[in-house]
C-alpha cells in the first residue's frame, strides 16, 4: 500500500467516526425534544383538569358512569388525559423515550392515574377476547401497573 492509500483509509475512517458520533449525538437530542414536547402535553391545562377530575372523582365504575352521562365534557377530559397517558406509556415500550426519566417525572402522578384510571376502563368494556378486540389503553396499563407499584 502506498502512502495515499493509507491516507485515504484514516481520513475515511475519522470521517465515519465522526458520522457515527454526530448520528448519536442527533438520536440524543431528539429523544429530549419528543421528551420536551411530552412534558408540554401532559402540562396542558386540559389534560391537568382531566387528570384531576380521574383522580378526585372517580374512585369506582359508577363514579365513571355518572360522569360520563352526566359530564360529557369533563368525561371527555378524563378521556384525553387517560389517552395522552397511553401513548406517553406506548412511547416508553418503544424506547422512544427513557422509562426512567418519565417515570421519576411523571411516575408518582402516573401511578395515581392509573389507579383511578381503571375504574375508567372498566366501565368502558366494549372489549373483550370474544369480541377478538383488544382492550383499550394497553400501554397506560403496562407503565401504570409499574408505576403505581413504585409510586403507592
Amino acid at each position: 500500500m502506498d502512502v495515499l492509500a493509507v491516507l485515504s483509509l484514516v481520513i475515511a475512517g475519522g470521517a465515519l467516526g465522526w458520522s457515527i458520533r454526530t448520528y448519536r449525538a442527533s438520536i440524543k437530542l431528539n429523544r429530549r425534544d419528543l421528551f420536551l414536547s411530552l412534558h408540554e402535553q401532559l402540562s396542558r391545562p386540559d389534560r391537568m383538569r382531566g387528570r384531576s377530575i380521574l383522580r378526585e372523582e372517580i374512585t369506582s365504575v359508577p363514579d365513571a358512569e355518572a360522569i360520563r352521562q352526566s359530564r360529557p365534557g369533563d368525561y371527555e377530559l378524563v378521556m384525553s388525559a387517560i389517552i395522552m397517558l397511553d401513548i406517553l406509556g406506548l412511547y416508553v415500550k418503544k424506547n422512544y423515550v427513557r422509562k426512567d426519566l418519565v417515570l421519576e417525572e411523571w411516575g408518582w402522578l402516573y401511578g395515581r392515574c392509573f389507579d383511578h384510571g381503571q375504574h375508567v376502563i372498566n366501565e368502558r368494556q366494549w372489549y373483550g377476547p370474544d369480541r377478538r378486540t383488544r382492550a383499550p389503553w394497553i400501554n397506560f396499563v403496562e407503565l401504570g401497573k409499574e408505576a403505581s407499584e413504585r409510586y403507592p
